[in-house]
């Protein structure tokens, strides 16, 4: 019976472990279709911390019943908010929906291969930079990403 649970816990752990690493990978990934707006900084010691915690319950046997628990529930607790955290930091346009809708609106053709990001005065991504062609001119839109409001660059 006592392999049995050890066992049983070992693959809890290891779930854990591999849900850090997931969200962590599809944090990443959703991050890139905002140009990376969120910044991940703040994540992955969170989700590095977790992982690191779970490879220390399972190579310690000796840890006490109650700081497993302890580790166990902060795990689950902290896996559960970053998620809820990430999206809420997310804008309410991703670069592509940027791009839509200033091509609709302006009837331009963009230039998908000039991304670009403005920084904030505190070195945060905050405006999307679209450059397209407009009757042969080229023209440069600043994009908010967070309230979808954009004019022309100078």
């Amino acid at each position: 019976m006592g392999c049995y649970l050890k066992n049983r816990k070992t693959i809890l752990y290891l779930s854990i472990l591999i849900i850090a690493i997931v969200q962590l990978g599809f944090f990443n990934i959703i991050n890139r279709q905002y140009l990376h707006i969120v910044d991940l900084e703040v994540f992955i010691p969170l989700l590095v911390g977790v992982s690191a915690h779970i490879i220390l319950v399972l190579l310690a046997e000796q840890i006490k019943e109650q700081i497993v628990r302890i580790i166990f529930t902060l795990s689950v607790l902290i896996l559960l908010v970053l998620p809820i955290i990430f999206y809420n930091q997310l804008p309410d346009f991703t670069y592509q929906e940027a791009i839509n809708l200033v091509q609709e609106n302006e009837k331009i053709n963009v230039q998908e291969e000039n991304r670009k990001v403005i920084y904030n005065e505190k070195y945060k991504p905050a405006f999307y930079v679209i450059t397209g062609e407009q009757n042969g001119i080229t023209k440069e839109f600043i994009f908010d990403p967070f309230g979808g409001e954009y004019s022309i660059l100078d």
